[in-house]
């Protein structure tokens, strides 16, 4: 399964890649006053699926063990 092929050190830099602390996007994503909406959203929604990737991997190495 593709989501058991990922490394500790993948896993790592994935538990601290945080979409809203690249400078860019965060100065992007808070001072846009209400434009943009579509893509403030599909930024919730990548850091939102990067959260739940790091809880599945989480539980599937709680039940491997």
């Amino acid at each position: 399964m593709f989501l058991q092929d990922f490394t500790d050190t993948q896993i790592e830099n994935l538990n601290h890649l945080a979409v809203f602390d690249i400078p860019a996007v965060a100065q992007f994503y808070f001072g846009s006053n209400g434009e943009y909406q579509s893509m403030k959203a599909y930024l919730e929604m990548l850091d939102y699926l990067r959260l739940l990737i790091l809880e599945h991997l989480s539980l599937s190495a709680m039940s491997s063990r």
